[in-house]
């Protein structure tokens, strides 16, 4: 499954609560830089995203996050401190699931920029996983209700 998919995934279950628009992959070779994936509105609040995947539980490099990602996003997050900016890792693994996990932006930079990581281990992934910090996908649809429980931030779970 690609990060295509998956964000469809995510923009047709925000859709079943209001508003959702998965931004078009630009054509390769255009030059053109997407400024993230998606937005949403959910319960009065605006989201936009990022999707990101990985094939299995491994580590997560924050390289995957392109600069000029990380930087529209805590712009809006600066400019709308209300907004919920994520970025949503996937973890796919085929026939047998996929897991989403919710990181606000500001945990994303809290990470590289105070604690100097380079990444998410494997182990911190299962650790979220252990706790049911995470979203699971079955049949191409999630709980959205459980959008909130299962963000993380840099102060832990919201």
């Amino acid at each position: 499954m690609k990060e295509k998919e998956i964000s469809t995934i995510i923009n047709n279950n925000f859709k079943t609560i209001g508003f959702s628009h998965k931004i078009a992959d630009p054509l390769g070779g255009t030059g053109i830089q997407n400024p993230f994936d998606g937005f949403s509105v959910f319960k009065g609040m605006p989201i936009y995203w990022e999707i990101k995947r990985l094939v299995d539980y491994q580590a997560f490099n924050f390289k995957k996050i392109k600069e000029h990602q990380i930087n529209n996003l805590r712009l809006i997050k600066n400019l709308l401190p209300s907004a919920l900016c994520l970025i949503i890792l996937a973890i796919w693994k085929k026939r047998r699931f996929l897991d989403l996990y919710l990181f606000d932006i500001d945990y994303i930079i809290y990470n590289q920029e105070v604690l100097n990581k380079k990444s998410l281990l494997k182990k911190e992934l299962l650790m979220l996983k252990e706790n049911n910090e995470y979203l699971l996908v079955k049949n191409k649809k999630f709980n959205i209700d459980n959008l909130l429980n299962k963000m993380v931030n840099y102060n832990g779970k919201k």
